[in-house]
């Protein structure tokens, strides 16, 4: 009976040893992002897949990094098959070339930005860990992750690290503008498209100031504008923002026809010249001939 008992532990203790772990590890924070690390902790590994999924209410992804864990390999997937992300979902897949991992470390890094205050439940779906042959591990560990507010909980026992906001300064930044123009060196007269960003998203009923006129971007964050001769500048202002002044330098029209009126002033002389010389010498070998 003794023997049947230890039998039992010991088997209980290898599987422990030698459970597969993926789960929601630490996560750092840092001006309104947040980077959150997926955890792997197996053995004899090629790699792993997971679908992350989160409110994209309270989140927006940002991008996503392989982790330390995969770069033990000399060539991964992850540069052939990027991560898919959608609204409110991660897709990732790494696998290793010909090669193994064994321990526990960081298998991806996603970065976030948090849109609104809130919770958000970190949710992995369709998670694997596979074996040395491309096959999913069996009975693996998966453990999700939850967002309240600024900070992450998780029912694993991953080491977390934060770097909370600094308490001795209250202000935040004054958010700045992104702006894209079609054209920075327009010609005068052409129709030049102004968009404007904050964070990666596009604002609307944003303050356009060019030439002394007003403008106001609408629902895709862009106003169109006249190019006006010289060099000048678009004022971008919306309150709650720092101000940005683009500067526009714009080819003058006028001075392009003056100098093809130029050309054109030359080109007629030589022509004509060129049309006398030909009738001169064809009526001198008229003449030539007759007299012969």
């Amino acid at each position: 009976m003794k023997k049947i008992a230890l039998i039992i532990a010991i088997s209980v203790l290898l599987q422990i040893a030698c459970a597969q772990d993926i789960g929601i590890g630490s996560y750092t924070q840092s001006e309104g992002e947040l980077k959150v690390n997926v955890e792997i902790n197996a053995t004899n590994a090629l790699g792993a897949s997971f679908d992350l999924i989160f409110d994209e209410d309270i989140l927006k992804a940002m991008g996503v990094e392989e982790g330390a864990f995969m770069k033990k390999c000399k060539s991964s997937t992850f540069d052939i098959r990027n991560p898919i992300i959608s609204a409110g979902k991660i897709e990732f897949q790494d696998l290793c070339f010909g090669e193994t991992m064994s321990g526990k470390g960081t298998i991806a890094i996603i970065t976030f930005r948090v849109k609104s205050a809130g919770e958000s439940d970190l949710v992995l779906q369709n998670a694997h860990i596979f074996d040395k042959n491309g096959n999913p591990m069996k009975n693996i560990r998966v453990t999700n992750g939850r967002i309240a507010l600024s900070s992450i909980t998780s029912g694993t026992d991953y080491q977390r690290s934060s770097e909370s906001a600094s308490t001795s300064n209250n202000s935040e930044k004054t958010p700045t503008f992104d702006v894209f123009v079609s054209s920075n060196h327009p010609s005068e007269g052409e129709k030049v498209a102004v968009t404007v960003f904050s964070d990666g998203d596009v604002l609307s009923g944003v303050l356009v100031i060019y030439n002394g006129s007003t403008y106001y971007t609408d629902a895709d964050g862009t106003v169109e504008l006249v190019a006006v001769g010289g060099e000048n500048s678009i004022l971008i202002k919306k309150e709650g923002y720092e101000d940005k002044e683009v500067p526009l330098d714009v080819s003058s029209q006028s001075s392009a026809a003056s100098s093809t009126d130029t050309l054109v002033i030359f080109i007629v002389p030589v022509s004509l010249v060129i049309l006398i010389s030909l009738v001169i010498i064809i009526a001198y070998k008229k003449f030539k001939s007759a007299s012969f």
